[in-house]
């Protein structure tokens, strides 16, 4: 799983030629907000319409209908942006990656965030003890948010993805951090 960096792509292809690859839907949604944004603000129905069609979709067929007639419904056939989605739709939409197996990968942005994160308490002319102390301050905060979401997983049910009965059985069975991961 990447970002949409072509260069990555292009060497994938060729170091890899049979594996699946697989961009980043984390990317492709925020690179979707920031072109589509004022779409997206102004329209609430386009919106809740757009993140369905790629989350709700269970198979390719009914993913590629509910996007053709999301945008022919909102008149955005035109849009160079969701036409630049479409022709790169096998390589992010979750439809076409139901029947691979991806174990504990769903976004490359968790340590893209971190780093950006870490970015804000270091910065680069800082000295190495400096640096010691920032990083014991960010894995103290680190680790009081873990134990925070130890304590919603154990007092909450985790999301469904699907609306398969073995996911609402799944949810059950296993603790919120496995289920998240299964």
């Amino acid at each position: 799983m990447t970002d949409q960096d072509k260069a990555m792509e292009t060497a994938i292809k060729d170091v890899f030629p049979n594996t699946v690859h697989w961009c980043c839907k984390w990317h492709v949604q925020r690179k979707a907000r920031e072109k589509l944004g004022r779409i997206l603000s102004m329209d609430e129905n386009f919106e809740q319409v757009f993140y369905g069609v790629i989350n709700d979709s269970e198979t390719v067929d009914e993913f590629e209908e509910n996007w053709q007639h999301m945008l022919h419904c909102f008149d955005l056939v035109d849009n160079r942006h969701l036409s630049n989605m479409w022709r790169k739709r096998e390589t992010w939409a979750p439809a076409y990656f139901r029947k691979n197996f991806f174990p504990f990968t769903s976004t490359t942005g968790r340590s893209e965030g971190l780093n950006s994160y870490f970015k804000t308490f270091v910065n680069p002319q800082d000295s190495v003890w400096r640096f010691v102390q920032q990083y014991e301050v960010l894995q103290e905060t680190m680790l009081d948010r873990e134990d925070n979401q130890a304590f919603i997983g154990h007092a909450t049910t985790a999301p469904l993805y699907s609306r398969y009965n073995f996911e609402r059985q799944a949810v059950h069975f296993y603790t919120r951090s496995v289920f998240l991961k299964f």
